[in-house]
């Protein structure tokens, strides 16, 4: 499957470099003429990520089987989108988005009951290119994930909203549903504000 190649791949690249550097050390050191420690220490680690990730790739994809909004879909994807219309104004969904992303918090694996640190930080807000980018750290710098919010301007009450969040360039895909979480709980939090601003606006 796609993610787990992806996750394959990323854990060799990962890890390559650090074991090439350590075994070019015991080189020098132990004056080895050919480099056999860095030689050793790739071929463990080619042998060693695809079977690592078996298991890895197994608990990652329980994880999200048992969020009950994710769907087939979801369960093997390495992003995650949503899309919805809301009936509010351009300014005020802009606002909300904004709002929203109060819902970030610590996620708890469902798993194994295990809590992931979760940060955002705002790195583009523009009201004029209905554009939003936030990145998500977390407790280990491979499972950083990238939030962007789009937003359309259908008319004066009509408003779509488009998110998408997918691991930072250098993380992995692994995150046990945590960004779908995320993009989920968004999504109900900006879904309340739709129907609860008209009420508030009539008393």
């Amino acid at each position: 499957m796609l993610l787990y190649l992806f996750m394959t791949v990323h854990m060799i690249v990962l890890l390559c470099p650090p074991a090439f550097l350590i075994g070019l050390l015991f080189h020098y050191i132990m004056g080895n003429p050919i480099p056999y420690n860095s030689i050793y220490g790739i071929s463990v680690i080619l042998i060693l990520a695809p079977v690592l990730n078996i298991f890895l790739f197994r608990d990652h994809i329980r994880a999200i089987k048992t969020l009950s909004f994710a769907s087939i879909k979801d369960v093997y994807a390495i992003s995650h989108s949503r899309d919805t219309v809301l009936k509010l104004p351009y300014e005020k969904v802009f606002e909300e988005c904004l709002n929203s992303l109060s819902t970030i918090h610590d996620y708890r694996i469902p798993t194994f009951k295990v809590i992931m640190g979760a940060k955002y930080k705002v790195i583009k807000s523009s009201i004029d290119d209905g554009l939003i980018k936030v990145k998500i750290t977390g407790s280990k710098f491979t499972s950083d994930r990238m939030l962007e919010i789009v937003l359309h301007k259908f008319s004066e009450t009509d408003t779509e909203i488009q998110m998408t969040i997918k691991p930072c360039f250098y993380a992995g895909p692994m995150d046990y549903g945590r960004g779908l979480t995320y993009i989920e709980g968004i999504l109900k939090y900006l879904k309340n504000q739709e129907t609860a601003i008209p009420k508030l606006a009539t008393q």
